[in-house]
């Protein structure tokens, strides 16, 4: 700040003020998914994200910034046999706290999954994403939960689209008689 007067009957003040944002943006929330470590029985295709402030749009349309991923069926998360999973940012973000995703080659079924939110994530002023709560930015944020569906139902899978990758959903009599 800088204050300057200058003399004389039509004295002038001059005051420049500089206004900034030096907090960087947390998650706040993600709706639809479990805790951290958690798991949940619903089949999942959609999530929301919420933060503490506002993002800057181009950052959160790159989808170099989002990564989800499930373990494979070795249930370790970074060897091969990962499966990587596309989001989309839909309905397009503008402006808000709320960033809704989609799995656009989900849902997700039985297994163990990784979201990476990377520190490329900015609010509107250029500060990145504080994932860890330390009031600095630039780390990622990272959440590992599991999908395990009830027994009792089919998952279909993500490549159900076809007579020849269709998962075949068995057909049993309860009670006898009678087809379900």
């Amino acid at each position: 700040n800088r204050v300057s007067v200058e003399p004389g009957p039509w004295a002038q003040y001059v005051l420049d003020v500089e206004e900034g944002d030096p907090i960087p943006p947390q998650v706040a929330g993600i709706s639809r998914l479990p805790v951290e470590g958690g798991s949940t029985a619903e089949v999942l295709g959609t999530f929301a994200v919420t933060m503490s402030e506002a993002m800057a749009a181009a950052t959160v349309k790159n989808t170099g910034n989002w990564d989800l991923r499930g373990a494979g069926s070795d249930g370790v998360f970074g060897t091969g046999d990962d499966v990587l999973y596309t989001l989309a940012v839909s309905p397009a973000y503008t402006t808000g706290t709320t960033i809704n995703l989609t799995v656009t080659d989900g849902p997700l079924g039985n297994g163990s999954y990784r979201l990476t939110m990377g520190a490329g994530l900015t609010d509107v002023v250029g500060n990145p994403l504080d994932a860890n709560g330390d009031g600095r930015g630039g780390d990622a944020y990272v959440r590992n939960f599991a999908v395990v569906l009830p027994a009792g139902y089919t998952f279909e899978g993500r490549s159900n689209d076809g007579r020849v990758t269709a998962t075949v959903l068995p057909l049993t009599e309860d009670p006898t008689g009678l087809m379900v």
